[in-house]
């Protein structure tokens, strides 16, 4: 069971606003399996399991520099806010060298990080799963397309083998929940991640230098994998009240305006407040006809040149021509159809 706000509110984006503490605290005291964000990716995974069973977050991710330490932990405060007493673990995973190095290379890894990943998501079915979806405005490049072979597989093997469906959430939906700013960078994660939220440096728990300001790999994934699991308490209310689904119109995913057809319907503020509803179809007329019936006139010389005669110029056509119909609750027949369009049977075929 999952706190959220009403499917009234959450309909209008009121339920994917900016995390508070008190929010927080709250939704994590209604939450009952395990909490599992994954931000993949195929050189730097990472994920993050919230168990409020055994207050327990603990991050898993790929090894990135020698000194990185293969498992830590430490004991938050008791006077934290949200997590008081609850225990922080890091786990690290080292890829190995693979004797291929041709083309196939990259299956070996996938098939590395999906046995890393799956094992954490594993054990039960009763369990919030959430990842990232795929950043559609990013331009198609390799990386791009192995990120998107990845992430098919991951799907694919979470709902085939173990029966979880997880939750795609838009990148800037997450940034949006976590940081308050759709278009947050991974700094802007960071800095919430310690002044917002009060978590400690995870710099210190893997081994990196510490800092501030600017996280390094593979901190600022291990912010991503836990603002995705943040983000996810927020988005499964809204999806038992069928308010979200993972696909998105095309117009939400790039932010680019549909192509105007040439076909437009319109509705008039007077026939919206008398209760007629009219249809009104205007059909443009292409510019490459409009460019034919407005072309100047033309001379031709004769042979000897003495004369000149004048091509004869079509008649222009018009550049549109609007057809208003009164839809009616019947369905009207072929005649009245017709009619209503002028179209006769003598310009039928």
């Amino acid at each position: 069971m999952h706190a959220g706000r009403t499917p009234a509110a959450a309909s209008r984006g009121a339920g994917l606003s900016h995390w508070t503490l008190e929010e927080l605290a709250h939704a994590l005291q209604h939450v009952t399996e395990p909490v599992i964000g994954i931000d993949m990716s195929k050189n730097s995974p990472s994920v993050c399991r919230i168990d409020t069973r055994k207050r327990e977050i603990a991050w898993f991710f790929v090894r990135q520099h020698k000194h990185d330490l293969y498992a830590n932990s430490c004991q938050l405060p008791v006077t934290h806010p949200v997590f008081a007493g609850w225990t922080v673990t890091t786990h690290c995973w080292e890829v190995p060298v693979f004797p291929s190095k041709g083309d196939d290379t990259r299956f070996y890894v996938y098939k590395f990080l999906l046995d890393r990943v799956i094992s954490v998501c594993s054990g039960n079915r009763n369990v919030l799963c959430a990842v990232e979806n795929y950043s559609y405005a990013s331009s198609a490049t390799m990386a791009t397309t192995e990120l998107t072979e990845l992430g098919g597989c991951l799907r694919f093997q979470l709902f085939t083998g173990h029966g979880i469906c997880p939750i795609e959430i838009p990148p800037m939906t997450v940034k949006k929940c976590f940081s308050g700013k759709g278009n947050a960078k991974k700094d802007d994660m960071w800095v919430s991640f310690l002044g917002h939220y009060l978590m400690p440096n995870l710099c210190s728990l893997v081994g990196t230098r510490v800092s501030t300001e600017k996280a390094p790999k593979p901190v600022d994934d291990m912010v991503d994998a836990f603002a995705v699991a943040l983000t996810a308490l927020k988005v499964k209310p809204l999806k038992d009240a069928g308010l979200w689904s993972n696909r998105k119109s095309a117009k939400a995913k790039t932010g680019k305006k549909a192509k105007p057809t040439s076909e437009t319907l319109s509705e008039t503020q007077s026939e919206k407040q008398s209760g007629t509803k009219t249809v009104q179809l205007t059909k443009s007329v292409s510019p490459a006809v409009q460019s034919r019936s407005k072309r100047k006139s033309f001379t031709a010389s004769s042979a000897s040149g003495r004369t000149t005669k004048k091509a004869r110029t079509p008649a222009p056509l018009p550049a549109t021509s609007q057809l208003v119909r009164t839809t009616a609750e019947s369905k009207p027949s072929l005649h009245s159809w017709l009619d209503d369009y002028a179209i006769g049977p003598a310009s039928l075929p």
